[in-house]
C-alpha cells in the first residue's frame, strides 16, 4: 500500500467502518453524503464483514474501487476497533492503487455532532463510560480534542453540564446522583461534522487504535493471610 494525499477527497468513493459499540457500522461517503450506510447489532467479528460486502452490493461498487478508509478508533470496544483495523490492513494490502486510511475518535464525533444540532453550552463536557466506575471525556470547544479520566465521583462533582454518550456497554447506565443528558451514539452526521470539522479525521499509514495516556488502574495487591 503507498499513503495517498493526506487530505481527504470527497469525490473519491470512501469506506467508514465503526465497531465502537455494541452496533456495527458500515457505510460509503462520496461528494459529502452517505451514498448507503447500514448498521447492525452484534459481534464485530461477522458484521463487520458482513455489513461491508451489504454496503458495497448496495452501491453496486467493488473493494477495489474504495480509494480511502474511514474507522473509529475508540473509545469503544477494543475487540471491534480492532477487527476494524484489521480488516482495513489486510484490504489496503492487496488494493492496487492508492489509498488513504483516516481514523476518528468516536467521542469527539459525537461531542461535535451533538453541538451541530442543537445550541450547547461551550463548556459542556461529553463522557462515555470505558469501565466500571470511570469516564473518558472530552469538550467539544477544541479542535483537536483532549481527554482526561475521570471517577463517576469527580465527574459528578464536574461544575459543567454534562452529556453522556451511550456506547451500548453495560456501564453506559448514568450514576444515579449525575445530572446528565443521555444520547444513544450515532454516526449519522458524520460526513457534516467533517466538513465543518475536518480536523476529527487523522491520517493513518496503518490503522491502529487510539490510545488513551495517563490512565492509572489499581491493582489488587494480594497480602498473606495471618492468623490473629
Amino acid at each position: 500500500m503507498t499513503p495517498a494525499n493526506s487530505s481527504l477527497s470527497k469525490a473519491a468513493p470512501t469506506l467508514v467502518l465503526d465497531a465502537c459499540g455494541t452496533t456495527i457500522r458500515a457505510g460509503i461517503l462520496r461528494d459529502g453524503i452517505w451514498l448507503h450506510k447500514t448498521d447492525s447489532p452484534g459481534e464485530a467479528l461477522q458484521h463487520v464483514f458482513d455489513l461491508t460486502l451489504a454496503t458495497l452490493n448496495a452501491t453496486g461498487l467493488k473493494l477495489q474501487n474504495i480509494r480511502q478508509f474511514i474507522y473509529a478508533g475508540g473509545p469503544g470496544s477494543t475487540l471491534g476497533i480492532r477487527v476494524s483495523c484489521m480488516a482495513i490492513a489486510s484490504w489496503a494490502t492487496i488494493a492496487t492503487e492508492e489509498v488513504s486510511i483516516f481514523r476518528y475518535n468516536s467521542l469527539h464525533l459525537a461531542a461535535l455532532s451533538y453541538c451541530q444540532k442543537k445550541p450547547t453550552d461551550p463548556n459542556a463536557l461529553f463522557a462515555t463510560a470505558i469501565r466500571k466506575g470511570f469516564y473518558l471525556t472530552t469538550r467539544a470547544d477544541t479542535p483537536v480534542p483532549e481527554f482526561d479520566l475521570l471517577s463517576t465521583a469527580d465527574l459528578e462533582q464536574m461544575p459543567a453540564a454534562k452529556v453522556l454518550i451511550k456506547m451500548g456497554s453495560r456501564f453506559d447506565a448514568a450514576p444515579p446522583q449525575m445530572e446528565c443528558t443521555a444520547i444513544n451514539y450515532q454516526i449519522d452526521l458524520l460526513p457534516e461534522v467533517i466538513s465543518r470539522s475536518p480536523a476529527l479525521l487523522e491520517q493513518q499509514t496503518s490503522p491502529q487504535p487510539y490510545t488513551f495516556g495517563n490512565m492509572e488502574y489499581k491493582k489488587w495487591q494480594g497480602e498473606r493471610h495471618r492468623q490473629p
